[in-house]
C-alpha cells in the first residue's frame, strides 16, 4: 500500500485542539501555496514546526464530500506506511527486554516455516531485505491469521535473504506476527499498551481507537469516493493481514508529531541505546506513504529545524507534489523534492515472457503507457473477465490514468510467478517509483484479466 524510509523526527509540540495556525512569513507563503490547491482540488491537512513550535498547522478542502466536512487539524488521516515506525519499536522493545536478538531466524518462531525461509532473520525483515514480494493480497481483503500464514510461507522468493533490498510489506506483518506471538496480544492491542498509551496518543491506532468516523477523512479517485480503511472487511481483533504492522494505520498530525517527539526525545518507549539502533534524531528524513488516492508526507530537516507533515486524500492535488512547491519558501531548497522514497531503481528492464499470461501483460503495458482514456475504456472492456460486482470499464480506465498521473509511463522490472499462478509485475515509473502490480489472469484463452491489485513502493 505505502512507501516508506526510516521516520527520524524531532517535535517537540503539544495538542491544541482544533483551531488553525498561521504565523510568519514562510508559512503564510506556503499557506497561499495550499490554499491555491485547494481552490484545483486538494482536500488534506498541514503541520509545519519551526523550533518546535507550529508555524502553520491547518486543513484545507473536504474530509467528507457527502456530508460537505471540513478538514480541520484535528481530522483523522491514514498515515500509511509510518504505520512500519510503530511495529519498529515493538521489535525493539522485545529487543530491550531480551525476548529476540536481530539475528533470530524464522525458525526460532515459526518451526513449520519452509526451508527457504527458515534462515530469514529479524533484522533482514527490518532491512527489507528478506527476498519476501511486496505483500500477500490486495489491501481490502480479507486475510486472517492462519490465511496469511499459509500465503507468505508459500510465497517464492524474490532473492536469497540478505541478497538485496526488496521492499516488502509482507515481511512487517511477519513481524507484527511475531509480536502478537511474544506478547500474546492481538497487534492493535499490543500497541495500544506498549506505545500509544506511554506516549499519550489517543487519536491513532487501527480499530481499538473505536474513532468517530464523521471526523475520518475520506480518499477521492477520478471514479469518486474511496471511504476510509475503516470500511475493509477485517477479523475481530484487528485489520486484515494484507495491512497489519505495515500500513493503514489511521492518526492525526498531532498525535504522530506527538509519537516523534516522544520517541526522540525520551526513553518512554525505548532505552536510548536500541533506539538509537534505528533512529538518528540528526538525520535529515523524508516520508512518503501513497494508496494512489491518499497521501501522507513527513520531512525532517534537522539544521532548519524545521519538521513537516502534509496529508493530502485526492488524486488531483497530491502531498508530495505540494511538499516540493512548499520547501522554497521554507528555505530548504530544491535538492530534496524527491520526496517519494524509490525502490531498486537500478533494476534494468526486463522482456515479458511470451506465455499468454505475458502477453495479456504486455498488452496491459501499451494501454497503460498511451495514457489515452478511450483507448484505456476499449482495453477494460474487452480484456477485463466480465463481473457482476466489479466496476465498469469507464471506471478501470479512470484509475488507469490517475496511476499513470502519479508514475507517467513505466517499465518492466520483475516478474514473478506466484504459487497460485498469480503474476507479480515490478514495474519503474518515468519518476523512479517502482510499482507492483499483482494480475490475476484466466489460464485459458482469452486469457482475461481476472483481477488487478496495484501498490506503489509499499
Amino acid at each position: 500500500m505505502f512507501r516508506t524510509v526510516r521516520v527520524l523526527a524531532l517535535l517537540t509540540v503539544a495538542p491544541l485542539g482544533a483551531q488553525s495556525v498561521v504565523v510568519a512569513p514562510a508559512a503564510r507563503a506556503a499557506d497561499s501555496i495550499l490554499t491555491a490547491a485547494a481552490a484545483r482540488g486538494f482536500a488534506g491537512v498541514g503541520l509545519i514546526m519551526k523550533d518546535g513550535a507550529p508555524i502553520l498547522r491547518k486543513g484545507y478542502g473536504l474530509a467528507q464530500r457527502e456530508t460537505r466536512t471540513a478538514f480541520t487539524p484535528a481530522t483523522i488521516v491514514q498515515v500509511g506506511s509510518n504505520t512500519k515506525d510503530f511495529t519498529t519499536v515493538a521489535i525493539l522493545q522485545f529487543m530491550s527486554r531480551g525476548k529476540i536478538e536481530p539475528a533470530d531466524p524464522m525458525s526460532k518462531f515459526f518451526p513449520d516455516i519452509p526451508a527457504d525461509k527458515r534462515g530469514i532473520t529479524i533484522r533482514q525483515l527490518l532491512d527489507h531485505r528478506s527476498g519476501l514480494p511486496i505483500g500477500v493480497g490486495r489491501d481490502p481483503e480479507l486475510v486472517t491469521r492462519d490465511e496469511f500464514r499459509r500465503r507468505v510461507f508459500a510465497l517464492p522468493l524474490g532473492s536469497a535473504p540478505g541478497e538485496k533490498e526488496q521492499y516488502s510489506n509482507a515481511g512487517f506483518s511477519l513481524l507484527a506476527l511475531i509480536i502478537e506471538q511474544l506478547s500474546g496480544q492481538s497487534y492493535d492491542e499490543y500497541v495500544r499498551d506498549n506505545i500509544l498509551t506511554p506516549a499519550g496518543l489517543t487519536r491513532t491506532g487501527y480499530l481499538l481507537p473505536k474513532f468517530d468516523r464523521a471526523q475520518v477523512a475520506h480518499g477521492y479517485a477520478s471514479d469518486g469516493d474511496k471511504g476510509t480503511i475503516l470500511d475493509f472487511a477485517h477479523p475481530a481483533d484487528g485489520p486484515s493481514w494484507t495491512l497489519r504492522g505495515n500500513g493503514g494505520m489511521l492518526s492525526s498530525v498531532d498525535d504522530m508529531a506527538t509519537f516523534y517527539r516522544v520517541l526522540f526525545t525520551t526513553e518512554k518507549l525505548l532505552p536510548a541505546e536500541f533506539r538509537n539502533r534505528r533512529f538518528d534524531p540528526n538525520d535529515a528524513t523524508v516520508l512518503a506513504g501513497s494508496d494512489l488516492t491518499s497521501y501522507f508526507v513527513f520531512q525532517h530537516e534537522p539544521q532548519a529545524k524545521l519538521d513537516l507533515i502534509l496529508a493530502s486524500v485526492t488524486t488531483v492535488e497530491r502531498a508530495p507534489a505540494l511538499l516540493r512547491a512548499i520547501a522554497p519558501t521554507l528555505g530548504i531548497g530544491g535538492d530534496r523534492g524527491n520526496i517519494v522514497t524509490s525502490i531498486d531503481t537500478a533494476s534494468a528492464p526486463i522482456s515479458l515472457p511470451t506465455t499468454p499470461a505475458g502477453r495479456t501483460i504486455r498488452e496491459y503495458l501499451d494501454m497503460y503507457n498511451t495514457a489515452d482514456s478511450a483507448n484505456a475504456e476499449r482495453f477494460w472492456r474487452e480484456r477485463a473477465t466480465p463481473r457482476a460486482d466489479g466496476p465498469p470499464p469507464a471506471v478501470r480506465a479512470g484509475r488507469s490514468m490517475d496511476m499513470h498521473r502519479e508514475l507517467g509511463r513505466i517499465t518492466p522490472v520483475g516478474y514473478t510467478v506466484q504459487a497460485d499462478g498469480r503474476v507479480e509485475l515490478k514495474a519503474r515509473g518515468a519518476n523512479g517509483d517502482i510499482a507492483v502490480i499483482m494480475f490475476d489472469i484466466e489460464p485459458e484463452a482469452p486469457h482475461r484479466i481476472r483481477g488487478l491489485g496495484i501498490r506503489v513502493g509499499g
